[in-house]
C-alpha cells in the first residue's frame, strides 16, 4: 500500500465515515493536534529513557498509555457519523489522572510562583507536552460548539493538561533539579 494517494492534493481530506473535508475543517484541527500532542509525548518518552533514571523510567510506559488513548480520541475526533463500532473513552482515564496528579502533587513543593518550562530536557519536552494539550483542548472546545462530540473527550484533555504540569515538576523535583520560576 502506497502511503500517497493524492486525494489530498486540493486541500480536502477524508473522515472515518469517508466523507471530504477541508483540512482545515474544525473536525480536522482537532484530531490533528491530538496526533501533534502524541508525538510530542514520543519524544519526551525518549528523552525519559535517555536520561536513564531508573526513578523517571516507569514514566515513560504511563505516557505510552496516554498515547494509545489519544489515537482513541482521534479516531473519535475523525469521525463525523456515529462512533459506536470504535473504541470509547472511558470516563475512568480523567479519574486515574487525577488520582495519578494527586500522588504527584504530595511527592513536590508547594506551587508557590509560576513556572516557567524548563530544567531536565524530559521535563521541559513535558511542558511542550502541556502547551499542545491546550491547544488541542481549544481545538476541541470548538469543534465541541459546532458538532456533537463526546463530552468525555473535553474533559479528558482538560485534566491531561493539568497532569503535564504537575508532571513536568515531579519529573525536575525527583531528578533533583529545581523549577525554573517566572522572575518579574
Amino acid at each position: 500500500m502506497k502511503i500517497y494517494t493524492r486525494t489530498g492534493d486540493k486541500g480536502k481530506t477524508s473522515l472515518v465515515s469517508g466523507n471530504k473535508v477541508d483540512k482545515f475543517h474544525t473536525r480536522v484541527c482537532a484530531y490533528g493536534t491530538v496526533d501533534e500532542l502524541s508525538a510530542v509525548l514520543g519524544v519526551t518518552r525518549s528523552h525519559i529513557l535517555a536520561e536513564g533514571n531508573p526513578s523517571i523510567s516507569p514514566i515513560s510506559e504511563s505516557l505510552a498509555l496516554i498515547q494509545n488513548r489519544l489515537f482513541t480520541l482521534g479516531s473519535l475526533l475523525a469521525s463525523d457519523e456515529d462512533t459506536s463500532a470504535l473504541p470509547q473513552v472511558d470516563k475512568n482515564w480523567t479519574l486515574e489522572l487525577e488520582k495519578n496528579i494527586d500522588e504527584m502533587t504530595e511527592k513536590i513543593p508547594k506551587q508557590t510562583e509560576f513556572i516557567l518550562p524548563g530544567g531536565a530536557i524530559s521535563s521541559s519536552y513535558t511542558h511542550l507536552a502541556r502547551t499542545v494539550c491546550r491547544r488541542a483542548e481549544r481545538d476541541i472546545s470548538k469543534l465541541v460548539h459546532d458538532e456533537k462530540v463526546d463530552e468525555k473527550i473535553l474533559i479528558y484533555v482538560n485534566r491531561l493538561s493539568d497532569y503535564f504540569q504537575v508532571l513536568a515538576r515531579y519529573i525536575n523535583h525527583t531528578l533533583g533539579i529545581k523549577d525554573v520560576t517566572w522572575k518579574k
